[in-house]
């Protein structure tokens, strides 16, 4: 009998060291470690986690780097690598 493996996937932002945070143009904070991420309440408290790749197809996983620029437009910039 093989014994059932562990789910990977952390459950609280706590648990895991993280890759990134960020708070966007429209005061949402996110945390991400891995393949997730978590919304960061103002109450505290966080939901997630949730896979980034549902939410954002277009982001990388493993990101090393965020940071919003406000003026003008309020773009997110993140980064991995040397990109």
């Amino acid at each position: 009998m093989v014994a059932p493996q562990p789910d990977p996937t952390p459950k609280t932002c706590s648990d895991v060291k993280l890759d990134a945070m960020v708070t966007t143009a429209d005061k949402k904070t996110y945390a991400f470690n891995g393949q997730h991420f978590w919304e960061i309440r103002d109450t505290g408290g966080a939901s997630g986690p949730h896979e980034i790749k549902a939410h954002w197809p277009d982001l990388e996983e493993n990101i090393d780097a965020a940071y919003t620029v406000q003026e003008p437009f309020g773009h997110t910039i993140f980064l991995k690598d040397s990109r």
